[in-house]
């Protein structure tokens, strides 16, 4: 099986059809490259965020074989779609026709059978996709017409964090990141879409018969309406590209943050097992000086040499084996 990288991964997913064939064999490539999970289930949000409503379903059919297939083999993959699944199905669920809202209910249905997610973010998935409250489309954008809510997207409060970097005994992260690549991302966040001062100063500055809806008033002719039609479809196109950007990013910062965590984790670990090797040679230490005490006490004790006779007279041959009567 060929090596990973992203042009592999992209020229896959191009080519990925709804045929059960097609999904089976992009999903065992997928599993089969699983320790690159994170770069993977990047690329497929990204993909799925961008595609038409037919590819939309081929890639949440992807994902569901992933996600049951991938368990025998390890939890990255559950681990990395848990990160961008509630999202991902908010988008679908939001551009979906009837065949993909019934894919994902059945979807739902089998994760909830097999136990592919825990109880609670399957009822949060049941309620996106229209299973328990459902929320009032008229106050509900599109996803795709917004960033995705962090609190939503991410799954993790502040306080959830600060009780998984204090629990006790620490463990070590099964994959530690590696200080370089840590690095790297944090400097690619520098380059992310909220840093990029020149689009958000576009869409800040986007003309009023764009933003104000009342402007359609004002129209009083074919050609005006093609212009203003035209100016809409250019903001939408910016808006939309604007939005996925930010999508990408979400999933950027939450892997980061994973890293983040695994590589704080990891040195707290490290300076516990430190800490333990201190204690253990102080009190190795401790040992050391009670013996040099005890053998210092010892030698104190012993008779001194330097009041004996010198030359120290021997016994004589005679008095060493005289015969006492």
């Amino acid at each position: 099986m060929s090596s990973f990288s992203t042009s592999h991964l992209e020229k896959r997913v191009k080519a990925l059809t709804m045929s059960q064939q097609s999904i089976q064999t992009l999903s065992l490539w997928c599993i089969h490259h699983r320790k690159s999970a994170k770069i993977i289930v990047k690329h497929w949000l990204k993909d799925l965020l961008k595609a038409k409503v037919k590819k939309k379903l081929a890639l949440m059919y992807l994902a569901n074989d992933v996600l049951q297939n991938s368990r025998k083999k390890g939890t990255e993959f559950n681990q990395e779609f848990r990160i961008v699944m509630l999202g991902a199905v908010n988008h679908c669920i939001h551009t979906a026709d009837d065949k993909l809202a019934n894919a994902l209910k059945r979807m739902h249905g089998i994760w909830t059978e097999r136990n592919v997610f825990e109880e609670d973010f399957l009822s949060t998935i049941q309620q996106a996709i229209g299973g328990g409250e459902k929320q009032d489309a008229s106050t509900t954008p599109p996803l795709d017409q917004m960033p995705i809510d962090e609190s939503e997207f991410m799954m993790t409060t502040t306080d959830e964090l600060a009780t998984a970097t204090t629990v006790a005994p620490i463990h070590p992260p099964d994959h530690p990141p590696d200080p370089d690549e840590l690095v790297l991302r944090l400097q690619e966040l520098e380059h992310s879409a909220t840093q990029d001062a020149v689009v958000r100063e576009k869409i800040a500055n986007l003309p009023t018969e764009v933003t104000d809806p009342t402007y359609i008033d004002k129209v009083e002719d074919l050609e005006s309406a093609r212009h203003l039609q035209e100016k809409i479809n250019s903001a939408c196109a910016l808006l939309q590209e604007y939005n996925t950007r930010l999508s990408v990013e979400q999933v950027d910062r939450e892997q980061t943050r994973k890293m983040l965590l695994d590589y704080t984790t990891m040195q707290r670990y490290q300076i516990s097992q430190t800490e333990n090797k201190i204690d253990e040679y102080l009190g190795k230490l401790e040992k050391v000086k009670a013996v040099r005490k005890e053998l210092k006490l010892h030698l104190q004790n012993l008779p001194d040499l330097t009041k004996l006779p010198s030359p120290v007279p021997l016994p004589s041959a005679g008095d060493l084996f005289a015969t006492r009567r």
